[in-house]
């Protein structure tokens, strides 16, 4: 069946066939793992055996990108994903070769295989793609070759300037020591496995917004657990403290807590998220007097809560990338695409990290993390603040409008709490914001959209 245009049919006349590319990366709202050939963009790792299509000559004909597995775990591992398939190893093994001193075995250089009767001979019978290392630095001697002699059924290692035998008399693979795994940088070794890419999707599954009803409270709940929330409340209790009941329980006490001034003037007040649980957190309001304060935790919420049987498909859009591996449209395509050689470490994502900025010294501790939807997060760590001033921050990243959301806090060693703990937030424009302090060291932080489009 096809489809009308102005009149002119698109498509029909026939059963509907599709197919995608091997390679190709495609968003769905279907929650398969494994779904017509294609499966999640998780780095999950696979055989090539369990795949009845031309997938290796692809990365070996240069027609799939990828990037040594090595590589590809370190680039998961520090950026949280890798858009290419991880292929290969830049590690290579090598096996000692040995002759006979007398009656003692020693080791007279490597190789990179070991059975060498199943290697590929030419003519002469020398042994093809046979490489030989070093015995003490493990470089490979270029133009040294392995020749097998049938007449006496053994082997040689000649060198490349004279044709002459290398050292010994016959050798032998493998006779004594243990193999050695050259580091990263090494050659090229193809694998019979593969990773396939882990795209940078940080998943929105639930949401609150602020408003009046809910008294200005909000969460966002990520698929891969992570969550931020916040709200508002009306500290009144002075010095004694006040309880705010989170709205999503957290993982551990292993998240980040901080609290600010609700409006713009420079009124201070000193404030401190502690005592803290998975459940509460306690505000500190150093004045006796009711201070509007916001607060926000930022951290990893406790794994019932980010449940595939609590995202909310009708206020939020959720899309997992999948790739798919072999053409078919059919189920029975995908029989063994389940059969996993790792763990999926974590749920697929949505929104994703397109550049950062680390924390150094060379950049006076700042930081900062750009997402494909322009939201940005970014601060400074320990700005030294004269008292009473009103210091000027410049953003690292401008924002859009002044909507945006600052926090700071009094970053000292020390567990005490006291008066240097009191801050304002005032002026804001897209390329700062000032702030008022009694002085000492403060960390700041800024969350919102920036100007900055993709």
């Amino acid at each position: 069946m096809g489809i009308l245009v102005n009149e002119s049919q698109i498509g029909g006349g026939g059963p509907s066939n599709t197919s995608r590319n091997i390679g190709d990366i495609f968003y769905t709202t279907r929650t398969d793992n494994s779904l017509n050939g294609a499966v999640e963009c998780n780095g999950s790792q696979y055989n090539f055996s369990d795949f009845d299509s031309n997938l290796q000559s692809l990365f070996d004909d240069g027609k799939l990108p990828y990037i040594p597995i090595g590589e590809f775990d370190e680039m998961v591992t520090n950026q949280g994903g890798c858009d290419s398939f991880g292929y290969g190893t830049n590690e290579l093994i090598i096996y000692p070769v040995t002759y006979m001193f007398g009656s003692t075995p020693r080791t007279l250089c490597y190789t990179n295989i070991t059975n060498w009767y199943e290697v590929e001979r030419d003519y002469y019978d020398k042994l093809l793609n046979v490489k030989v290392y070093d015995k003490d630095t493990h470089e490979e001697l270029v133009g040294y070759y392995l020749k097998y002699i049938p007449e006496t059924d053994c082997f040689y290692v000649y060198n490349n300037s004279d044709e002459n035998m290398y050292g010994a008399d016959s050798v032998y693979p493998e006779r004594d020591g243990e193999p050695i795994t050259l580091p990263t940088g090494g050659e090229f070794q193809a694998t019979t496995y593969f990773k396939v890419p882990k795209k940078l999707s940080r998943v929105l599954v639930r949401t609150q917004k602020p408003t009046e009803d809910n008294n200005y409270t909000w969460f966002n709940l990520y698929s891969d657990g992570w969550c931020e929330q916040g709200g508002r409340v009306n500290a009144t209790n002075g010095r004694s403290g006040y309880t705010v009941t989170l709205l999503i329980e957290m993982n551990n006490l292993n998240y980040n807590a901080i609290t600010s001034l609700a409006n713009s003037s420079y009124s201070t007040t000193g404030m401190a998220a502690v005592p803290k649980t998975s459940t509460t957190i306690n505000l500190y309001n150093d004045q006796s007097g009711g201070r509007l304060m916001t607060w926000q935790v930022i951290g990893y919420a406790n794994s019932v809560e980010y449940t595939k049987d609590k995202w909310n498909y009708q206020n939020v859009q959720v899309e997992r990338p999948m790739i798919q591996l072999f053409n078919s449209t059919t189920d029975t395509a995908v029989a063994t695409c389940n059969q996993v050689l790792a763990d999926v470490s974590a749920l697929n994502q949505g929104d994703y990290v397109i550049e950062t900025q680390l924390p150094t010294e060379d950049n006076n501790y700042s930081w900062y993390r750009l997402y494909k939807s322009g939201w940005v997060e970014q601060g400074k760590f320990r700005n030294m603040m004269d008292a009473g001033a009103n210091v000027t921050c410049m953003l690292i990243i401008p924002m859009k409008d002044t909507n945006y959301f600052v926090t700071g806090v009094y970053d000292t060693n020390t567990t005490a709490i006291s008066s240097l703990s009191r801050i304002g937030v005032g002026t804001k424009t897209t390329q700062s914001f000032q702030m008022r302090t009694e002085g000492g060291q403060y960390s700041w932080e800024v969350k919102g959209f920036s100007n900055i489009t993709n």
